[in-house]
């Protein structure tokens, strides 16, 4: 709780339980967080390092190992609505709590355009931010538009490298890092190929957009086609909104200069390459974490549905199954 509420992104990132455990993991040798073993005591509980809680009770018999992952999974996606990413006390909201799919307090966010995720790795999905869409509860990498640049670069990225370990080490030992990361996040890890429909999946108005920019350029033979496409040219300029809000060029002086009718095609796929590759530097370190802990040539065999069910485990919860693990004590029964 003390961490959320700090004023500046890279002390709640340093303080948080994951800038914690970034500090004591993430420079030690792959070859060591490779290693995955269990104790007779741990029931059959596999896992990497031993978690101790400071200033609580408990030996780590896996259960402490399971808690570590859950409560960097809640920090990692708790949201808060402060323009400047500090949490006020009860103003965190988490991934999971959702109703029917959709965020509580969806219309507020979609007001006021600065919810914002508390630690600066992922960012909501622009579906849930406008309110439309589907995969609203989805979490994306942050734009590579908006990461500072020098030395907190080149920490913001070590810190993604860190998240491909632990979701590498989450795969071996077989527990569950909840990131709800969005299915283009995925797909890329595993080299799949991603389209107009992938970023529909994150950003519905954009591809609304791009649909509507589309229509009218092939309806521009017919009667005032080419002056409803003029119109439409006079808003654009050679410059988009990243999932983020950061505005980025597409060449030098793009945010002034005008889209012509002649080249409105060539804009529409230079808008949405640009959106299909805003995080490519961070699903990059992701990745080159991700392979430290398995072997690269994994990856490739796997469709990103897959790779999400491995790290996160399924989003279906098997009743039938639950039962038959379901241990009653003499005085209880189903």
């Amino acid at each position: 709780a003390f961490s959320k509420a700090l004023p500046d992104a890279e002390s709640r990132l340093s303080y948080s339980l994951f800038g914690q455990a970034f500090d004591e993991l993430h420079f030690l040798a792959p070859r060591i967080l490779r290693i995955v073993y269990s104790h007779p005591m741990d029931e059959g509980q596999s896992r990497t390092f031993k978690a101790k809680f400071e200033g609580e009770g408990g030996d780590d018999y896996g259960g402490l190992y399971r808690e570590t992952f859950t409560f960097w999974s809640s920090e990692l996606t708790a949201t808060t609505m402060s323009p400047d990413g500090a949490a006020e006390e009860g103003s965190t909201t988490n991934s999971d709590e959702t109703e029917g799919g959709e965020h509580k307090g969806e219309e507020q966010a979609g007001d006021s355009g600065h919810l914002q995720c508390v630690l600066p790795l992922l960012h909501p999905c622009p579906n849930r931010l406008h309110g439309v869409g589907s995969n609203r509860e989805k979490f994306i990498l942050r734009p590579s538009s908006s990461v500072p640049s020098g030395s907190g670069a080149h920490l913001l990225l070590e810190t993604y490298s860190f998240l491909g370990q632990l979701m590498g080490i989450a795969l071996r030992t077989k527990v569950n890092l909840n990131v709800d990361l969005a299915s283009i996040v995925w797909k890329v890890l595993t080299g799949e190929h991603v389209g107009l429909e992938d970023l529909r999946d994150i950003d519905h108005s954009a591809v609304a957009l791009v649909d509507t920019f589309m229509a009218a350029q092939r309806g521009a033979d017919a009667p005032n086609g080419t002056e409803m496409l003029e119109a439409m040219c006079e808003e654009l300029r050679w410059s988009a909104s990243m999932s983020d809000g950061t505005e980025v060029e597409f060449f030098p002086g793009g945010k002034t200069k005008k889209v012509d009718v002649r080249n409105c095609s060539l804009y529409a796929n230079v808008l949405v390459e640009s959106r299909l590759r805003e995080s490519e530097n961070a699903v990059a370190a992701v990745r080159d974490g991700l392979t430290s802990i398995i072997p690269a040539p994994v990856l490739p065999l796997l469709t990103g549905e897959e790779l999400e069910r491995l790290v996160c485990g399924s989003p279906e919860l098997d009743v039938e199954l639950l039962k038959q693990c379901t241990e009653y004590d003499d005085d209880l029964r189903e």
